[in-house]
């Protein structure tokens, strides 16, 4: 079953972009980092055709997560009529800095396996309580 995220916030430093998505009911973060030196005009292509085309972009999907490697799709609405795009996760959450309104989903098992629940004692212990 996949669940949605929300941004909660975004750190970059010259080599790296991290996105810390939450999902408010589980108290979970996740956090993904992304290269910030790869091209970026992969994307900047996908959101050009997409908006000549016409298309909507209705969501980013994160539906696997194997060897440390996010897969996701890009969910597209083309004159009512909804498809999936495979992209890399890279480009994903550099469509994510371009169109910030976008939805993002998971699947619920990744945001156990990979996510930080947020606790009492997790906040304590970092606070040096």
């Amino acid at each position: 079953m996949q669940i949605k995220l929300t941004v909660l916030t975004k750190i970059e430093n010259i080599r790296k972009t991290t996105f810390y998505f939450i999902h408010n009911e589980s108290k979970t973060i996740l956090p993904i980092e992304f290269d910030n030196l790869t091209d970026k005009s992969i994307e900047d292509a996908y959101i050009r055709t997409l908006k000549a085309l016409n298309v909507k972009m209705e969501s980013i999907n994160l539906y696997l997560y194997l060897e440390n490697i996010y897969y996701v799709y890009l969910k597209i609405n083309a004159e009512g009529t909804l498809m999936d795009i495979n992209i890399s996760i890279n480009n994903a959450l550099h469509i994510l800095e371009l169109n910030p309104t976008t939805e993002v989903y998971i699947e619920n098992e990744i945001l156990l396996q990979e996510g930080i629940k947020i606790t009492k004692e997790l906040i304590e212990e970092s606070l040096g309580n």
